[in-house]
């Protein structure tokens, strides 16, 4: 996992332009988690193959309205959900935020259900 994240953000370094201060700041970060997840690793306590604390770069990548971040970010969230360093088991609504499980998502499905099966 490290391997992809290190090849992942060096790409997206190199692609990100200058007025994308965000982004960067965020790049800085996730070479900075990555390099004390390496450390810690050699202790045995990395990151055990759970990609989650780089989402938000990825997903900042991918809504930057630059075609090549998100280009290399949806590559990389990809390879990261099809070898399961993303599990996806927590819920969040459309602002990324936590959601909670008995909001008015569960009322949607259930109209949508309930609509289906008539």
């Amino acid at each position: 996992m490290e391997h992809i994240l290190k090849k992942a953000i060096a790409k997206l370094r190199k692609e990100t332009p200058r007025r994308l201060h965000s982004v960067k700041s965020q790049l800085d970060e996730a070479d900075a988690t990555l390099a004390a997840a390496a450390k810690a690793g050699e202790d045995g306590t990395g990151l055990a193959n759970n990609a989650a604390p780089f989402f938000p770069l990825l997903k900042a990548a991918c809504t930057s309205k630059n075609a090549k971040l998100a280009e290399i970010s949806l590559d990389v969230i990809q390879k990261l959900v099809a070898y399961g360093f993303l599990p996806g088991n927590e819920l969040v609504d459309d602002n990324g935020a936590p959601a909670t499980a008995g909001g008015d998502g569960d009322a949607a499905a259930a109209a949508t259900a309930d609509a289906t099966a008539d």
